[in-house]
């Protein structure tokens, strides 16, 4: 139960000895996210490129401490895993050492792509030098890492297709390619449940979920098997089986092993997990409580700043809003609410959440 919070803690043990430490409360990570990335719009992208061995390994080391706290917190605590994030690029293009810089610019592309199509023109920027980065140095690790990069944007952006299939060819990099990348494999397993319940393709999920959890459950890999259990389980037994009850058990049981000290993606993914299980069961008072138990949790945690989430929080508690408006003896304060989540989906301007 106390494995991540314990992991937290000695994250902020390591980032202390080098003069950094994780935000107290997301607002605070924001406003020091917001100030690293101006300060990249203020230097750009360039760089000297440098051997890393002419360089100071406390340098080296500030950069991979920043990068592991980001790619630890990535699906886990949004706004703290990009501020750091954005201090690992930092960090590399100072260094200059090529490889850092690449695999740094990847994943601050899939951060930057989380505003979707009001970010999109810098993703595809950041996703660019990327490219361009990896085609020089043909390195198998940030062949992999662009692939997965391009996976993720690609979600985030609902295009769930292209997602799919890069976030598959990710995986087989990372596999035949790569060693130690147990958290890249299970982030590209993560995200390819995701692409499979938004094309709709239960048999392929139901082939390929159990078997991801299994593993993850068999080697003590609480991420992997919390991220699976929370959302592709319980959307497989609900939307496959047609079997809420499991659905529902499936949920609480996965994240009942999480942190309880914030509110983390895998706790919306949960929540959004039991709001369907009460649609299905078409119980709009339910739907709508379980909605209104944990939204004040979700806007605290500045989630609502991923599109991705957020339109499908507003798609949520929009249906949630329309059973209870049909099931209720004063139906206009659920139908206020429904006009006023069309409004907010109708401003986001996607194909797929229009």
């Amino acid at each position: 139960t106390g494995h991540f919070d314990a992991g937290r803690a000695a994250t902020a043990r390591v980032l202390k000895s080098f003069g950094l430490g994780l935000a107290a409360t997301p607002r605070r990570a924001l406003v020091s996210l917001i100030g690293q990335r101006c300060r990249l719009r203020l230097r750009g992208l360039r760089f000297r490129s440098r051997d890393q061995w002419t360089v100071a390994p406390y340098q080296i080391a500030r950069a991979d401490a920043c990068w592991a706290t980001s790619i630890g917190l990535g699906i886990v605590d949004i706004v703290r895993a990009a501020e750091f994030q954005a201090r690992s690029l930092i960090f590399a293009l100072e260094i200059g050492d090529p490889f850092r810089v690449a695999r740094s610019l990847a994943l601050e592309a899939i951060h930057t792509s989380a505003g979707g199509n009001r970010t999109q023109r810098r993703t595809s920027q950041l996703l660019r030098a990327a490219d361009a980065l990896g085609e020089e140095l043909e390195d198998p690790y940030v062949d992999a890492i662009l692939t997965i990069a391009h996976g993720i944007t690609c979600w985030l952006e609902g295009r769930f297709s292209r997602a799919y299939e890069q976030v598959l060819k990710a995986q087989q990099l990372f596999l035949d390619r790569c060693v130690g990348t147990t958290w890249e494999r299970d982030t590209a397993r993560t995200y390819e449940s995701f692409a499979l319940i938004n094309l709709g393709k239960f048999a392929e999920l139901a082939r390929v979920a159990p078997r991801y959890r299994e593993e993850a459950d068999s080697r003590g890999d609480l991420y992997a098997s919390t991220n699976i259990g929370v959302y592709a389980i319980p959307h497989l037994l609900l939307i496959g089986n047609g079997d809420p009850d499991a659905a529902s058990v499936a949920a609480e049981e996965a994240i009942r092993r999480w942190s309880e000290g914030f509110f983390h993606s895998q706790h919306m993914l949960a929540w959004i997990s039991l709001v369907e299980v009460s649609l299905y069961r078409q119980d709009g008072p339910a739907a709508w409580k379980t909605v209104c138990s944990q939204w004040r949790d979700y806007e605290r945690s500045l989630i609502p700043r991923v599109q991705h989430p957020r339109i499908q929080l507003l798609y949520s508690r929009g249906r949630a809003a329309v059973l209870a408006a049909e099931q209720s003896n004063e139906p206009e304060p659920y139908r206020r609410e429904v006009r006023r989540c069309v409004r907010l989906l109708e401003r986001e301007r996607r194909n797929w959440s229009d």
